[in-house]
């Protein structure tokens, strides 16, 4: 499989107009850790404004994270191309462990992949496929990826059932976080 050298394009990364400090953390964390995300803070920006802004910055694509009812939140994804229109899928976060919490040395990835292991859950190989394609990052093992990979997104499925998304740096295989246990995806939008 061939892969990209780096992230293809900029994404606009935002928040949801009244972020929690843990929302806008998770911000930051993935900010650091998936390349090409470009972290903007929203304000009062209308949704129209954060598209002016995208385009300011040359991103086709932006991720909102923001609160959802009693969760700790969501993340939407959303094309921008003239309209702004969301594209599955949406992804309904139960929590979060931070990058702080982790012992692994955090350091900001250069180049990424989506960590194709398997995990035999349908709904956890789909949002690993979705998330590649979204982000631009390919979809291949660990132990066959190219040389000057630094780092890889991986999705598992815990003890309780639930998806569990998080990033470790390669090749010491050391978890550096954000991780997210993700309660739901929503694949009709």
């Amino acid at each position: 499989m061939p892969h990209s050298a780096t992230v293809t394009g900029t994404i606009l990364l935002t928040t949801s107009r009244r972020p929690t400090k843990g929302i806008r953390t998770l911000c930051r964390d993935l900010q650091r850790t998936i390349p090409g995300l470009k972290r903007l803070n929203r304000g009062k920006m209308s949704l129209h404004e954060v598209g002016e802004k995208a385009a300011e910055f040359g991103a086709g694509k932006i991720v909102i994270v923001g609160r959802w009812k009693s969760g700790f939140g969501r993340i939407r994804l959303l094309k921008v191309n003239g309209t702004i229109t969301q594209v599955p899928p949406c992804i309904h976060i139960r929590s979060i462990k931070p990058q702080r919490e982790f012992d692994a040395a955090r350091k900001p990835s250069q180049l990424l992949l989506a960590d194709e292991t398997n995990v035999e859950n349908p709904e956890a190989e789909r949002l690993r496929e979705g998330l590649s394609s979204f982000l631009g990052l390919p979809l291949m093992k660990t132990d066959q990826k190219p040389p000057d990979y630094c780092a890889a997104m991986r999705l598992a499925v815990d003890s309780s059932h639930m998806i569990r998304l998080s990033f470790y740096v390669l090749p010491e295989n050391a978890e550096i976080g954000p991780r997210m246990t993700i309660s739901t995806v929503e694949w009709k939008i």
